[in-house]
């Protein structure tokens, strides 16, 4: 992609709404995660933090389904660029998957599969936040689609590794 492009995106107020996505579930990943990997901390009031901007994505995608025409429905949730966007967000989560699990080993989560899905989580938020510079597509309902669905892989295969991974 040309320097060119990126700067155009970068005037447009929905650029910087479709990168508000993966950097509050990048924010709200590190504050669960940290609660994670101690032993008695609470994570209630990051767990909300962490579904705040979910929310707002899928209200936002609800509104601009709802207004537009029918036909115009499916192109806004496909994009031209489904197929990749999921695959290169996992792919992208994958350095900081591995880091991140290396990491939490080191500490003491006692939900190991809690704290495995919450890494993977956060490393599809990092993923998705190198994407997202790279993604063409401006609308919310694609992002809420893929963008969450590209976090969600690697979120359960950290439920699955996290048991194994994070054992003490």
């Amino acid at each position: 992609m040309p320097v060119q492009a990126l700067a155009a995106r970068l005037t447009m107020p929905v650029f910087w709404a479709k990168l508000a996505l993966p950097v509050s579930m990048t924010a709200a990943g590190v504050a669960v995660l940290s609660r994670l990997s101690q032993p008695g901390v609470p994570t209630e009031r990051a767990w909300k933090l962490l579904c705040v901007p979910i929310v707002l994505v899928w209200l936002s995608a609800l509104a601009v389904l709802a207004g537009a025409p029918a036909p115009m429905r499916e192109a806004l949730i496909l994009g031209h660029t489904w197929r990749a966007c999921l695959a290169h967000i996992v792919q992208l989560s994958i350095p900081g998957f591995a880091a991140l699990l290396i990491a939490m080993r080191g500490l003491a989560p006692t939900r190991p599969a809690l704290a495995g899905a919450t890494t993977g989580l956060l490393a599809g938020a990092i993923g998705a936040l190198a994407y997202c510079l790279r993604c063409p597509e401006m609308a919310p309902p694609f992002w809420a689609t893929w963008y969450l669905a590209g976090m969600s892989v690697p979120a359960l295969i950290g439920a699955l590794v996290g048991p194994r991974a994070m054992r003490w």
